[in-house]
């Protein structure tokens, strides 16, 4: 397989990103290079590097635009980690045993935590507390589109917050 400049450019530009490095890509393609970070989920890295390295002087608009972006997504991000930290503490204190999975997980992996962009967040539980963790995030005001006759059978069900940005996806088993 042989990558495309825009390809090797990203790739570039994310392992200086990770690296708190500066990046300058040889293609100069800035909008599919934001394109590019925007489908990967790691558009903060990829401008941050890319405005460290010089580059948003090469075309302002475009920058100011991915600017926007990176903030928006990033309060977002930081919004739902605290929320999500709020109601794993709550579960546990309400006996619940979750194990965090994914997201948050591998969030920790990345030199700026909140960079790392999720939709929702992944626990595991014991089928045992399965019915308790759904009355649990029911009664916390967390909605779910799985009809009430389905939940024993679906191996992944999906809540969220309609109050704010926290998506969790709780499942039965961690290997189908």
């Amino acid at each position: 397989m042989t990558l495309s400049q825009l390809e090797t450019d990203f790739l570039a530009i994310l392992r200086a990103a990770l690296a708190g490095e500066p990046a300058e890509p040889e293609s100069g393609d800035y909008e599919g290079l934001f394109s590019l970070a925007g489908e990967q989920k790691l558009l903060p890295f990829v401008y941050e590097a890319l405005h460290e390295g010089g580059a948003a002087g090469q075309n302002p608009a475009l920058f100011a635009g991915a600017r926007m972006q990176v903030r928006n997504q990033v309060l977002n991000q930081t919004m739902r980690s605290a929320a999500f930290r709020e109601l794993y503490g709550q579960m546990r204190q309400a006996g619940l045993h979750p194990v965090v999975v994914k997201g948050q997980l591998c969030s920790r992996l990345y030199p700026k935590e909140d960079f790392r962009l999720s939709g929702d967040d992944d626990l595991w539980l014991p089928e045992e507390e399965m019915v308790p963790c759904h009355d649990f995030l029911v009664g916390r005001g967390l909605v779910t589109q799985t009809p009430e006759e389905e939940l024993a059978q679906k191996g992944e069900i999906s809540y969220r917050d309609p109050r704010g940005p926290l998506h969790l996806e709780v499942h039965r088993r961690l290997f189908d």
